[in-house]
């Protein structure tokens, strides 16, 4: 007599969690293409996932394509109007093509949905060092560290500010 054998599963395609998951773990290793590839897959999957098209627009600006990243930016707008990480992250994608006007609407739009206030007023640092404002950068740096006593760039902008100014001791003691 045959044995029965069970059909082979094959290849289990990947829940959005895992690939979600990896694509985190891609960027944290700084594999960007790695990761520009998976997001591409979860949103290939999951066209109306607004998350996975902002998590592609944190590794655009990574990679320093602020165009491509506002593209995916508007993408998850468009499938959740009210996303303001989204709109913190166009903002910073129009900072670094040096719109500093669009780059404040975004923040104040950002702030308006309910941005975690630590992220609005880090943004709005980094568009006062890139309008030379050093000792509002100062002020915006500090009212995010003041919400948040370990927020992600407000440190390394105040530092940047303080070394613009000439505070090189401050400087490196945010450093």
């Amino acid at each position: 007599p045959q044995m029965f054998m069970p059909p082979s599963l094959g290849p289990k395609p990947l829940t959005k969690e895992n690939l979600l998951a990896i694509a985190k773990a891609s960027i944290s290793n700084r594999r960007y293409d790695e990761a520009l590839e998976l997001f591409g897959k979860l949103i290939e999957q999951h066209p109306d996932y607004s998350d996975a098209y902002v998590s592609r627009a944190i590794v655009r600006l990574e990679l320093k394509q602020p165009d491509r990243a506002i593209e995916d930016c508007n993408a998850a707008l468009k499938r959740s109007n009210n996303h303001y990480i989204a709109r913190i992250y166009r903002g910073i994608a129009y900072l670094r093509k040096g719109q500093l006007d669009l780059a404040a609407a975004e923040f104040d739009a950002a702030e308006l949905l309910g941005a975690k206030k630590a992220d609005v007023h880090a943004g709005r640092a980094e568009l006062y060092i890139d309008r030379k404002e050093y000792k509002m950068a100062i002020a915006e740096a500090n009212r995010a560290l003041e919400i948040e006593d370990s927020h992600g760039n407000s440190l390394l902008i105040r530092s940047l500010a303080y070394h613009h100014l000439g505070n090189h001791e401050q400087a490196e003691h945010d450093l």
